[in-house]
């Protein structure tokens, strides 16, 4: 175990400023969850303890990140040394395509312990994670066979082999059904005995049930919304001594105003808290503007045409930069950069998946499935508009298709190096008694100019009585026929 202080940390990716003035102090074998709306710097933050940004470019971290007493920011840290120290549990499950052995092994046979040493760590730290009587008997199988809650753990049990002091954790159970994220949770409530432990979470409820401490990170909506009060401000200016009173004096109504505004912000903050629910940032902040309202309404000095117009210009010249300079940039940067999650392939992959199909059957296509985004932005764009076949909950404890489900017809689609999602679609080909598969190169397109490029792996079983009916109105498979007469059409061929 090891203690964590941080002390006025800074954290950037070139111009952007992720993280700002993070300072708080971590005992040994404490538990720190951190909580917070998505984009607000929570992963970003986890990620300075073991120096992963090192490997973005354009990425500085300014403050002090003690660990033991030592600065991990400092010049002459180890890292390779580091991160051995600090070990991490991402987000989604991460096996190497190895046997589930050489999975925990890896770490300790690159530390180069003796064979001896290594088969004791793996069966140490699989039992640590409860995984032992569950996979003792098929060790040397591949690791892609377990299910997602069984593959999570062994990633766990992969970062506990060279003995870390400090375990951090990104989401761990977001990707994860309910039996299995409690079994991570029963996990982490032993582990926090052995380790210092660091958690991201958006579930308030597990923070409650595992955590000894709790760090809330928010959004820059602060920062943002300054900009507008210092604006009031500077209107207002010497006027706004008179103000008090003004509140005071509120009639009835704009007293009735004020009470539905503080209900807006609060009620969703109370309904995630007791629900256990995400808490975006945006549930927040959607009744400010009524703020605004009560603010000028109550206000009782009236406001000169000339601070009126410039607020106006300054907010249409903004308003104007951003529609004619950023967003045109930003499109251009990425059609050339693919966006993490690749959303930008989406419409194209589903219109050629409905290509495909439809030179295998004159039916529609009526289910698709395979990753998990994929999947469903197929289901949107298809003209065919097919069932999103597998529900969030399970999408990464994905059971094979039911034959009657293959009999009448099913396609899927996984991006190239997702291997799970790729062997569980040859999975689902074998026990298809006739399929298609085929892999495709996807280009993202912006207003005709072709932009980068993405390999995915195509699966078609085209319906087992192919011959029969169906004489479906299809728009042109170019087309974007997204209305809801389209879909009464669609479900009722």
């Amino acid at each position: 175990m090891a203690q964590i202080k941080v002390e006025a940390l800074d954290k950037s990716f070139g111009t952007f400023h992720a993280v700002r003035a993070a300072s708080f102090t971590v005992e040994d074998g404490q538990f720190l969850c951190l909580l917070g709306p998505s984009g607000c710097g929570k992963t970003t933050f986890l990620r300075v303890f073991n120096r992963m940004y090192d490997l973005v470019p354009g990425t500085r971290a300014i403050g002090e990140v003690l660990i033991d007493g030592h600065n991990v920011l400092s010049p002459d840290t180890d890292v390779i040394n580091l991160r051995r120290q600090v070990g991490m549990l991402f987000q989604r499950a991460n096996p190497f395509p190895k046997s589930i052995f050489d999975n925990v092994a890896y770490g300790p046979h690159m530390l180069g312990w003796s064979k001896q040493r290594i088969s004791e760590v793996v069966e140490e730290s699989l039992k640590d994670t409860g995984l032992w009587d569950e996979v003792k008997d098929r060790l040397r199988r591949s690791a892609l066979n377990l299910s997602g809650g069984q593959q999570q753990r062994l990633c766990l049990a992969r970062a506990l082999a060279v003995k870390p002091e400090v375990v951090l954790m990104d989401e761990p159970a977001s990707a994860l059904d309910p039996v299995a994220t409690h079994k991570i949770e029963e996990l982490i409530v032993e582990l926090k005995k052995q380790y210092t432990i660091v958690i991201v979470t958006h579930n308030m409820q597990q923070a409650a049930r595992v955590s000894d401490t709790t760090a809330f990170f928010l959004l820059g909506n602060a920062a943002s919304m300054a900009v507008a009060a210092l604006a009031w401000i500077m209107i207002a200016g010497y006027r706004l001594k008179q103000f008090p009173d003004d509140f005071k004096a509120l009639n009835s109504e704009l007293y009735l105003l004020f009470l539905v505004s503080i209900g807006t912000i609060a009620f969703p903050i109370i309904t995630a808290v007791m629900l256990g629910t995400y808490l975006p940032a945006i549930w927040a902040t959607q009744g400010l503007f009524l703020f605004g309202v009560l603010i000028v309404c109550s206000s009782s000095y009236p406001i000169e045409r000339f601070y009126a117009v410039n607020l106006a210009v300054l907010v249409i010249g903004i308003a104007l930069v951003a529609v004619v300079v950023a967003a045109p940039i930003h499109a251009i940067y990425r059609n050339s950069r693919s966006y993490e999650e690749a959303r930008n392939f989406y419409l194209p992959a589903a219109l050629e998946l409905t290509r495909q199909w439809h030179e295998q059957s004159n039916k529609p296509m009526p289910a698709v499935s395979g990753d998990d985004a994929l999947a469903f932005a197929t289901a949107f764009y298809s003209p065919d508009h097919p069932v999103y076949a597998r529900p969030f909950v399970y999408q990464y404890t994905w059971g094979l298709p039911r034959k009657t489900t293959l009999d009448r017809g099913w396609a899927a689609l996984c991006f190239d190096g997702q291997e799970a999602c790729i062997e569980w679609m040859a999975k689902t080909a074998a026990r298809a008694s006739q399929f298609i598969r085929s892999e495709i190169v996807i280009q993202s397109t912006l207003l005709g100019w072709p932009g980068t490029t993405k390999r995915l792996t195509t699966l078609i079983v085209p319906p087992r009585n192919n011959d029969e009916i169906i004489t479906p109105s299809l728009a042109p498979i170019g087309a974007e026929d997204i209305s809801s007469n389209r879909r009464s059409h669609s479900n009722t061929d």
